[in-house]
């Protein structure tokens, strides 16, 4: 009888548990919806000042007149095409980059875009057939109209230090090593 005790006791305790959890989880989904729709009221009503996260920066792809521009300046210099789709794993390395340059509100990364929008189109337009290739097979995501021209900033600071750093913190997928030549690729390209 003691061990039948213990064992209801034992699963009240643990029903009492998964409520608290199921209760916290559903505290964090409102928090994250109340996020949404200010960040989507902000944007409504043209509010510049944001600070840049998922969700910020989700809404520039589909609202940004500057990004807007610069994407379809690379479409028309090098015929890439970017598929609207935002997946996780690029918007984080794209987040990543942003700090990296430390572009924290909205209003930030329109400028940086404006004052470097030709260096971005000169980095898809060097590249025009390896994407051309690389479409074929696999469609660019959207985040890398911002990550290719971060790519260009970057390569025509020719700076060893910060190329290397760039690459240990955001370009996880270049080998230790190897940024300095695919810096070089891209500055030799952009200077053609």
């Amino acid at each position: 009888m003691g061990r039948q005790k213990c064992s209801g006791i034992r699963r009240s305790y643990l029903a009492g548990l998964l409520e608290i959890a199921d209760n916290e989880f559903i505290s964090i989904k409102n928090q994250i919806e109340l996020h949404k729709n200010k960040v989507n009221s902000k944007f409504n009503s043209g509010e510049q000042d944001l600070l840049i996260d998922q969700f910020s920066l989700s809404k520039y792809f589909d609202k940004s007149k500057q990004l807007h521009s610069l994407e379809k300046a690379m479409i028309e210099e090098s015929g890439v095409s970017f598929t609207p789709t935002i997946t996780g794993r690029d918007m984080a390395v794209t987040l990543k980059g942003l700090q990296f340059f430390q572009i924290k509100k909205i209003s930030e990364l329109d400028d940086f875009i404006t004052q470097n929008h030709s260096l971005g189109v000169a980095r898809t337009k060097a590249f025009a057939d390896t994407f051309a290739e690389y479409t074929l097979r696999s469609p660019i995501p959207r985040e890398y109209v911002i990550l290719y021209l971060l790519h260009a900033v970057i390569a025509m600071k020719d700076d060893r230090k910060i190329e290397e750093s760039f690459s240990k913190e955001v370009m996880t997928h270049v080998p230790e090593g190897e940024s300095e030549m695919f810096f070089l690729h891209i500055r030799e390209a952009i200077k053609k």
